[in-house]
């Protein structure tokens, strides 16, 4: 069973190795590796129920944070790594059901092009709400739409 837990600084090197593995790097798209100072900063100025650990037995095995606009009803960003050893074991949808129970509210933003996040949210009962669209024409950024996903999980979902 999964346990969200606050990011104490026990946590700090299993943070730091779990963003800095090849797959954490790609997830976010990090250019330089992630320190421990670092961290400690995102940590701290992050309110308390936005920033859980996932333990799995006492293990640590994931985090999942929220940023942005946190607020009900609004779309604030939702990052989720499940440590590369842990995946694709249902640990991820475990880890968000019981974020959601904190965060009833939350809705998700979601590129365009990221299909797993998509179907990871859509099986967690998210429903797709709408299109952002990000005027890309200036300094030759790439164009890019984001899906957004709302609602969240019921009884009947998982």
């Amino acid at each position: 069973m999964i346990k969200l837990v606050k990011p104490t600084e026990k946590y700090l090197d299993f943070l730091s190795n779990t963003r800095n593995t090849d797959k954490g790097k790609s997830f976010i798209k990090m250019k330089t590796p992630m320190t421990i100072e670092r961290i400690q900063q995102i940590i701290d100025s992050t309110k308390p129920d936005h920033f859980k650990v996932a333990l799995l037995e006492d293990t640590p095995v994931g985090y999942i944070m929220i940023t942005n606009s946190v607020e009900p009803d609004k779309c604030g960003n939702i990052f989720i790594h499940i440590h590369p050893n842990y995946q694709n074991k249902g640990i991820g949808v475990s880890v968000m059901s019981e974020f959601l129970k904190i965060h009833p509210w939350l809705s998700a933003k979601v590129k365009t092009t990221n299909k797993q996040s998509s179907a990871f949210f859509e099986k967690l009962g998210f429903k797709k709400s709408y299109y952002i669209f990000t005027n890309t024409h200036k300094n030759n950024m790439k164009k890019q739409a984001v899906l957004s996903l709302s609602g969240g999980m019921d009884s009947s979902t998982v």
